[in-house]
């Protein structure tokens, strides 16, 4: 896998520092890696980051309901195109 800072796919635009949320988690969720297969396809690249407060991008927070702290929680693309939305709040701290 390789490292890269930007990933673009059919629709979206991921890049390290974007912050995204989810209408069903409490927290947002701040990129902080993203890994590129090799195959190259980007709908299988990993989006890796860490869960942040709503209203400070900078707060890094734990839910423990949903994961132990883990420096970086990673999905798939193809994930995030289902269960996450650019946030718009204009707190998006890069």
């Amino acid at each position: 896998m390789s490292e890269i800072k930007e990933l673009q796919t059919e629709g979206w635009l991921f890049r390290v520092g974007d912050v995204f949320s989810n209408p069903y988690e409490a927290s947002h969720f701040k990129i902080t890696k993203i890994e590129l297969g090799d195959g190259k396809n980007p709908e299988d690249a990993m989006i890796c980051g860490h869960r942040v407060h709503p209203r400070n991008h900078n707060k890094r927070v734990v839910d423990p309901d949903v994961f132990e702290d883990i420096d970086n929680e990673c999905h798939r693309v193809w994930y995030f195109n289902e269960m996450w939305s650019p946030d718009s709040d204009g707190l998006n701290d890069k």
